[in-house]
């Protein structure tokens, strides 16, 4: 996980980020973080697309 989601989420707290034992779900927090990172990820991804279509 990382981009810009995660650097403004930051926490010391390791739950968060869904740093649990093996067998454990992760946080509602670290999926939301995850979902919030990914559709930054697509948006920036369509503005790639749209600005290499356009010049």
């Amino acid at each position: 996980m990382g981009g810009i989601a995660a650097s403004t989420c930051a926490s010391l707290d390791p739950r968060d980020h869904g740093h649990r034992p093996a067998g454990m779900a992760p946080s509602l927090r670290a999926r939301s973080v995850q979902a919030i990172d990914w559709v930054l990820m697509e948006i920036n991804e369509a503005m790639a697309a749209r600005a290499y279509a356009v010049s």
